[in-house]
């Protein structure tokens, strides 16, 4: 029996944009989660097998390629890379530049062509699928060979996408006598209806070890895979992922009673570590003035809480008093409604003019 670790879709360097000042704190979890997946995760396991995109950008930066370098070297198991669609094979590349800074490690091996490597110590075979582009239209199946007697576990490592999202033979272990087939690209289930895991065609995403933008609401995982000549391969998900994304939605009715203590409540209900937590926050509906005044409170409170965060308002729109009995103010505010601003411009408007004429008054 061999013990299999498939990973996939690291993504180092990532840049993470949209996190602000924690953008740094992300990236480097996602080294940290690699690190612990190498160190620790891959114990009990024979060998180590990376589906493609160890990299986000084929020109990482020469400092995170030295670090990764040190990582595989330190790994006790035998190590096996293809290139994904983010780091795709191609010299100069940062694959590239990784096999060079690891040469003379005989333990990591970086696949750059498709041709089966026989590990004769385990007793298995690898047939590696090789990206040389970003959007590489070319064959990565047709080369496999029929099986040899001393090829023992047919292992077949890619980086694709299943139909309908892509054109990957989804009967890849039936048409080409393979034991297991293990992907990466998916980082996680596209929708409940999955087809991240397919057992029934021994055919598994590794999965991304961890969440990477909003949508991805689940856990980052690795797999832990006992298989042997003959047999169903045993494959159990490990759950090893840090970072986390949510998305939060609320709505503002006219006839609301105490809008902001429901926003609160719905506040509450975010779960995760603060400064390894993305929330996204979006506001929409209609609000009253003096709503939309304590409003700003909250959300200071809320940013605090939540340091890497993002609050959409633009689709919140503002209710104007028509009864208001302070004419100048209903005379500007309804200057304004006539302006047809974008609704987030206008509430903003709505409360800083309210702010002013109190000082003024």
């Amino acid at each position: 029996m061999v013990k299999i670790l498939a990973t996939a879709d690291w993504q180092l360097g990532k840049r993470f944009s949209r996190a602000g000042d924690g953008a740094n704190r992300f990236r480097e979890q996602l080294f940290l989660t690699a690190e612990e997946i190498i160190n620790n995760t891959s114990n009990e396991s024979d060998i180590v097998l990376i589906m493609g995109d160890t990299f986000d950008r084929p020109d990482a930066d020469w400092q995170l390629i030295e670090r990764v370098a040190e990582l595989l070297r330190s790994c006790p198991k035998p190590v096996h890379i293809i290139p994904g669609n983010h780091d795709y094979w191609h010299t100069g590349g940062v694959l590239w530049a990784l096999k060079n800074e690891l040469e003379g490690t005989d333990h990591v091996t970086i696949h750059s062509k498709q041709e089966p490597f026989h590990i004769e110590s385990l007793g298995l075979t690898l047939l590696p699928g090789i990206l040389k582009q970003r959007n590489d239209l070319s064959d990565r199946t047709s080369w496999i060979p029929t099986r040899e007697k001393d090829d023992g576990i047919r292992v077949g490592m890619f980086h694709e996408s299943l139909p309908p999202f892509g054109e990957f033979d989804p009967d890849i272990v039936e048409n080409h006598d393979l034991d297991i087939a293990l992907l990466g690209d998916w980082h996680g289930p596209k929708s409940e209806d999955s087809l991240l895991d397919q057992p029934n065609k021994n055919l598994w995403y590794a999965g991304a070890p961890e969440a990477q933008r909003v949508g991805h609401d689940w856990i980052g995982r690795v797999l832990s895979i006992e298989i042997e000549p003959g047999k169903k391969p045993v494959v159990n998900p490990i759950a090893v992922g840090s970072l986390k994304f949510t998305s939060v939605e609320f709505e503002f009715e006219e006839d609301m009673e105490n809008p902001l203590e429901l926003l609160n409540e719905k506040i509450e209900q975010i779960d995760g570590d603060p400064q390894l937590t993305y929330v996204k926050l979006r506001l929409s509906g209609e609000v009253v003035p003096e709503t939309l005044e304590m409003l700003d409170e909250t959300l200071v409170e809320f940013v605090e809480s939540w340091p890497v965060s993002d609050v959409e308002k633009w689709q919140l729109q503002v209710l104007t008093n028509p009864g208001n009995t302070d004419l100048t103010l209903c005379q500007i505010e309804t200057e304004l409604e006539n302006m047809n601003l974008e609704p987030e411009i206008m509430a903003r408007a709505i409360v800083l003019l309210r702010k002013y004429h109190r000082r003024l008054a």
